[in-house]
């Protein structure tokens, strides 16, 4: 309920403010980026195993690794980077 006002009567509540903004300048500048690696690993075992990517669970991986979907565009950014990803051709036309 950070940032909400909800806790706004609260005497700690910039406190709880400060808290959530490390833990998710922690999350973007360190945890996504350190398990960027991981996940394109494991997105390449799974493309080579029978079933392959239709058995691939992009949210459960997500999840079992403290990150929410709503960061798969950062994920994404660490995992093929800026410019690749800047010059790929835009699909929604």
């Amino acid at each position: 309920d950070a940032y909400s006002r909800f806790i706004m009567a609260m005497p700690d509540a910039n406190a709880h403010n400060t808290e959530v903004d490390e833990a998710t300048y922690a999350l973007l500048h360190h945890h996504i980026p350190e398990f960027a690696p991981t996940f394109k690993s494991e997105f390449e075992k799974c493309k080579n195993r029978v079933g392959g990517l239709e058995e691939f669970s992009i949210s459960a991986l997500l999840h079992e690794h403290g990150i929410n979907v709503r960061y798969m565009g950062i994920l994404l950014r660490a995992v093929v980077g800026n410019e690749r990803l800047n010059s790929a051709p835009s699909v929604m036309g």
